[in-house]
């Protein structure tokens, strides 16, 4: 017991059941009832064929795993702590492939310790969501990357990157942005551990090999539903997200230069905002009928209703029936109901025309909404203010060193975190968290389920530079 108390994978395994435990008592064992929204969209997910899986508003990984579940328990008895046990399983790998990048067993626990107390966790976890599932397979990809500069002859971790990758924008297509960023990442943490000035063999193969696997299969895919439902994309749903957004700026002036076809969909959508306006109180006296920007840009609860708005308009003038007020009583809820991808195309149309006629007044609302996105991230994640808080005192203390009351000796002997190990969990985690936020921004508000998964790392990395300050803190008073 003396000698495995020495050891981190030990006070790992501590945290990872105390989390179970806690998801138990808290959650129960089984999900959040399944009453409408996202949750339905995905367990009412059809599968009769692939025009039908690709025709949804949904990707099919994450449905499919819902699938697989209720063939062992149909209830969904314990899918709270399967999920939580994925991600779990995941924190347990970005581990292994920090031991493999180079990092000392403490500084991998260091690292990965946070992960346990991260709110995604707690907050959707008990969910019959992809936010807690994507996550931990975003999770793997990343430590796939830091295995891949290790072993770039290795033909099983480049298909396992292959397939995490996919998997993971297949449970959930926010995570697209990792496509771009898997070989940017494998480059520069190749470039941290100084390598790049070695033969240029083995930069050409991890570069080939990083785009191969993450642009291919998405190709290969991508193409199959162009065949298949004619359209080139993992899911046909990124028009009616930004169509909540460029919907506040639509103004009478603009319809006069939309194409002709365009103009009483414009006009109607006008006409349902005007309506929304009316009836949500807005967080400030401007109002976005006139075309001008609120304060609060990226209000979730306002952008929902002008999505709704927006759905329920298309389908009324593209696919005329009763009166727009009676599609609504008689027509599902957007979240749970099947977008054709006709109808997706028509609301990406007017909102790339939109933006066109108007690019300045929308450039100002991404600005003020990437501001948001990171003063969420610091307030709306209970580890990250506590933890900069440390790394404040840390440095204070540090800087006591010089003085006549100096410390010598270190804490932290033989168990220190490298400069260059901190900068490579700093790069991925930033990169990660700055590209995420940017497309999720372009398309959609920024809402805290997608922001609490972009700075997963971040608590990782104020950790990481606590532990690496404190490796310097002198243990014993000094004899002068």
């Amino acid at each position: 017991m003396k000698r495995l108390s020495k050891e981190p994978l030990f006070y790992l395994l501590v945290q990872a059941t105390a989390v179970t435990v806690l998801v138990s008592v808290i959650f129960g064992t089984y999900p959040s009832p399944i009453t409408g929204g996202d949750s339905a969209s995905y367990a009412d997910f059809q599968m009769g064929s692939f025009a039908e899986m690709f025709q949804q508003i949904r990707t099919m990984g994450y449905p499919l795993f819902l699938r697989a579940f209720r063939f062992i328990s149909p209830d969904l008895y314990l899918l709270p702590q399967v999920q939580v046990f994925l991600f779990l399983i995941a924190v347990f790998f970005f581990y292994a492939a920090l031991r493999i990048y180079g990092f000392s067993n403490w500084a991998a626990f260091v690292t990965v310790s946070p992960f346990f107390y991260l709110r995604l966790i707690y907050q959707y976890g008990h969910e019959v969501l992809t936010d807690l599932p994507a996550a931990a397979l975003a999770l793997v990809t990343v430590s796939l990357v830091f295995i891949i500069t290790r072993r770039n002859r290795s033909t099983l971790v480049y298909a396992g990157l292959a397939l995490s990758l996919f998997l993971t924008y297949q449970f959930r297509p926010a995570y697209l942005f990792m496509i771009p960023l898997v070989p940017a990442l494998a480059l520069v943490l190749f470039a941290i551990r100084g390598e790049l000035n070695s033969a240029a063999g083995p930069i050409k193969r991890l570069a080939a090999g990083t785009v191969a696997v993450s642009f291919l299969p998405f190709i290969l895919f991508c193409l199959f539903r162009l065949v298949t439902v004619g359209h080139f994309g993992v899911v046909s749903y990124g028009g009616m997200n930004v169509i909540g957004i460029t919907m506040q700026f639509l103004t009478k002036d603009v319809v006069t230069q939309l194409d002709e076809d365009l103009r009483p969909l414009a006009l109607a959508l006008i006409q349902e905002r005007d309506k929304v306006n009316q009836s949500v109180v807005l967080p400030t006296a401007v109002s976005p009928t006139q075309g001008q920007i609120v304060a609060m840009p990226y209000w979730h609860e306002y952008f929902v209703a002008y999505e709704n708005r927006a759905f329920q308009t298309i389908r009324k003038i593209y696919w005329g029936g009763a009166s727009l007020e009676d599609s609504k009583r008689t027509l599902p809820n957007m979240s749970s109901q099947d977008a054709p991808v006709e109808l997706n195309q028509i609301a990406t149309r007017l909102a790339k025309a939109t933006f066109l006629a108007r690019p300045g007044i929308h450039l100002i609302y991404y600005v003020k909404a990437l501001f948001y996105s990171v003063g969420f991230t610091i307030y709306a994640e209970p580890t990250i203010v506590p933890l900069l808080m440390a790394l404040l005192l840390a440095c204070l203390v540090v800087s006591l060193r010089g003085s006549p009351f100096g410390l010598k000796g270190s804490a932290f002997s033989g168990k220190v975190m490298t400069a260059a190990e901190l900068n490579a969990l700093i790069l991925a985690g930033i990169l990660f968290y700055v590209a995420k936020v940017m497309m999720v921004d372009l398309v959609n508000p920024p809402t805290g389920r997608y922001l609490l998964a972009a700075g997963m790392f971040i608590p990782s990395i104020i950790l990481s530079s606590v532990f690496l300050v404190l490796c310097k803190v002198p243990l014993r008073i000094s004899d002068r």
